[in-house]
C-alpha cells in the first residue's frame, strides 16, 4: 500500500470535511457524518450489480401498501371529491402516504384526475423523519408548517381542526408506555 497517496486522500476528505461541516458540527464530530457516508458508499459498491433489481423490488412493494390503502380510500368517493381537499396522517413518519395520496388525487393520467386543492397535515415522533418529512413537504411545494414534531397520542396541535380524509400506518413495533398517562388522562 502506498501510504503517500493514502495519506493525501486522507488529508483531501478532512479538508472538504472542514469546507463542509465546519460551524455545523464540532471537529470531534465529523466521524458521525462521515463515516455513515463511507459505509454507505461501500455499501453501495458492494451491491451496484443487485441495485437494479432491489430498486425494482422496493418500487413494487411501496406502490407498499400505500396505493392499495389510497385506492380504498378514495376511488369510493372519487366523483364527490370538494375542490379543497385536506389529508392527515398523525403517524406520518417521511411523509410518503401523504405525498403519495396527494399524487394519487391530482395525476392527470391517475384513476381520480382530481382538479383539487389538496393539503396535507401530519405530526411525528422520531426527529429524523419529522426532518425529513418537513424537507419533503418543502421540496414538493407542500407548507412545512402543517407538519408538527411530537406524539399524537401525548398533544393535539390539531386540535379543532376537521380533516377531509385520514391515513396512517402506525409504527406498531413502538413501546408506547411513554405515552400511558397522556392516554389515560383523556380517558374522561
Amino acid at each position: 500500500m502506498d501510504y503517500t497517496i493514502n495519506n493525501k486522500t486522507v488529508s483531501f476528505i478532512w479538508s472538504i470535511a472542514d469546507d463542509c461541516l465546519r460551524d455545523v458540527y464540532v471537529r470531534g464530530k465529523y466521524r458521525d457524518v462521515i463515516l455513515p457516508m463511507f459505509v454507505l458508499r461501500r455499501l453501495d459498491c458492494l451491491l451496484e450489480k443487485s441495485k437494479a433489481a432491489v430498486l425494482e423490488e422496493v418500487r413494487f412493494q411501496r406502490g407498499e401498501v400505500i396505493d392499495l390503502m389510497t385506492h380504498i380510500l378514495f376511488e369510493p368517493v372519487k366523483d364527490r371529491l370538494p375542490p379543497v381537499i385536506t389529508v392527515y396522517d398523525g403517524a406520518c413518519g417521511s411523509g410518503g402516504m401523504l405525498t403519495e395520496s396527494q399524487n394519487f388525487m391530482i395525476d392527470p393520467d391517475g384513476r381520480i384526475r382530481s382538479n383539487a386543492s389538496v393539503y396535507l397535515y401530519g405530526k411525528e415522533v422520531n426527529g429524523e423523519t419529522y426532518a425529513i418529512c418537513k424537507s419533503d413537504m418543502m421540496i414538493k411545494g407542500n407548507d412545512p408548517a402543517n407538519i408538527k414534531f411530537g406524539s399524537t397520542l401525548a398533544t393535539d396541535e390539531f386540535a379543532g381542526m376537521r380533516f377531509d380524509f385520514m391515513l396512517s400506518n402506525p409504527p406498531y413495533g413502538k413501546s408506547w408506555k411513554g405515552e400511558q398517562k397522556s392516554i389515560l388522562d383523556g380517558k374522561e
